[in-house]
């Protein structure tokens, strides 16, 4: 049978627990330091009085009652010894779950305790000092065990340590006849009703602000990591709704590019395929070859212009787009229009959007080379640099004015003969590509317009 009370216990996380594991250490620790101080200062207290009474009180009593009351003595220099280094086993030992051990403390101070009350009802001399063992190993007991097992004792050691110093000082002052068990044993009752009332009331305070406090911990700690999971959640959601607004204007700016490139292609005047028409009916009657070749410029011209899925084509395509309209062309004008190619480098890994080189031969031919009456060239240039490729239709034509420049490349601004203006192709290249068309012209002396596309790497 175990004679302690189980300290109550509460839910606490793991990391509470912890602390108030180590809470308890430290103050188990100030009990422990302080009860070896009380027990050694009462041993000290107990010879000297033992001295003093022994030495200076008149017990009137035979040698064998002087033999007797020493015999008291060195019992209680045991008891004390005893419960000097059982407390600090114990201070040693403090938190481990050997709980038998103070069980056996218990049962220890219970045999030395019977036979010393019984003592101490038969002879007066032995009352005082019967009576001070049996008080000196209650109050150590309750100071030393007590604490250590159950929070509601720990502010009953101070008082039974007050009233039991009260009263082995005034036995002191005092005959001892007049205190005896009975004292010792109200004092003992009233001790413990006492302390552990008061005991019982701060610790249930105290446990409630314990409770209160790491309630508050949690909630300011769970406040705090919601706000962080909500900032979190913010920013995700506010990247997420970036994301989303790019991707919709990816979206949008792919769709009126499509829009734009569908209308662009559509945009071929009839005026064009009249001309081309009774171009390839004026050489069916005289030359049926070339009206052969002709349907078929045409046919290669109208199949670049009608394919909409396409965004991006090779050069090669295009080139082969432009060579069927200047072929077309060259037939209509003969000998107002020549036409000269030069490609160098390689242009496998070149994409270009269609009816982007094709307005700007068309351009020439319509604006700078009609007017001319013999001898135009127009010459298409594509060259292969370190980190682009370089496109230039260059013609010897009439030339166009500064005013004519700036006015070609405007926003919007679209040729009403050919269908497709260089404000067009100027506008998506710098869409594509971040830079535009390029026009050097002088009055008399021809134009060149040209432009870049990058090459493509990882990071572009």
């Amino acid at each position: 049978m175990s004679f302690y009370l189980q300290r109550p216990e509460w839910q606490l996380s793991a990391a509470q627990e912890q602390e108030y594991r180590a809470n308890c250490w430290r103050r188990d620790s100030y009990a422990g330091a302080i009860s070896i101080f009380i027990i050694v200062g009462l041993l000290f207290s107990t010879f000297w009085g033992d001295i003093l009474i022994v030495k200076y009180y008149d017990l009137g009593i035979s040698a064998a009652s002087i033999y007797t009351v020493f015999l008291l003595i060195g019992l209680r220099a045991f008891v004390t010894l005893f419960t000097l280094a059982l407390g600090i086993w114990l201070y040693k030992h403090r938190h481990r779950p050997r709980y038998e051990t103070y069980d056996v403390f218990l049962f220890v101070w219970m045999l030395l305790l019977v036979p010393m009350m019984l003592l101490s009802e038969t002879t007066r001399p032995t009352t005082y000092y019967t009576g001070s063992i049996f008080h000196l190993g209650l109050v150590i007991m309750m100071y030393i065990v007590l604490p250590q097992q159950n929070l509601y004792f720990r502010t009953l050691p101070p008082l039974l340590f007050t009233t039991g110093f009260i009263y082995i000082y005034s036995s002191m002052k005092q005959p001892p006849a007049y205190f005896g068990f009975a004292s010792i044993y109200a004092v003992f009752i009233m001790a413990n009703l006492v302390g552990f009332v008061v005991s019982y009331m701060t610790f249930t305070m105290e446990r409630q602000r314990f409770a209160l406090d790491r309630e508050k911990d949690r909630l300011v700690s769970l406040l705090a990591q919601g706000k962080e999971e909500l900032e979190q959640k913010n920013r995700e959601l506010m990247r997420e709704k970036e994301l989303v607004a790019s991707y919709e204007a990816d979206l949008r700016k792919q769709e009126v590019q499509r829009e734009k490139m569908r209308t662009l292609q559509a945009q071929i005047k009839p005026h064009f395929l009249y001309n081309t028409l009774s171009t390839i009916a004026y050489y069916c009657r005289k030359q049926p070859e070339q009206a052969y070749s002709l349907i078929g410029d045409l046919s290669v011209y109208l199949q670049g212009a009608f394919k909409l899925h396409t965004e991006q084509i090779n050069l090669e395509n295009e080139l082969q787009l432009v060579r069927a309209y200047l072929s077309i062309e060259s037939a209509r004008m003969e000998e107002r229009l020549k036409t000269e190619f030069e490609v160098e480098g390689d242009f496998t890994a070149c994409r270009l959007p269609p009816f982007t080189l094709q307005p700007l031969a068309e351009n020439a031919v319509r604006h700078g080379l009609a007017p001319v009456v013999t001898g135009g060239t127009l010459k298409i240039v594509a060259k292969e640099e370190a980190d682009c490729y370089l496109f230039e239709v260059i013609d010897n034509g009439t030339g166009i004015t500064e005013e004519k420049q700036a006015d070609l490349l405007a926003p919007h601004k679209r040729d009403n003969d050919s269908g497709i203006g260089l404000a067009n192709v100027h506008e998506r290249l710098m869409g594509l590509y971040g830079s535009g068309l390029r026009i050097h012209s002088q009055v008399g002396s021809g134009t060149s317009i040209s432009f870049c596309i990058l090459k493509r790497t990882k990071g572009n």
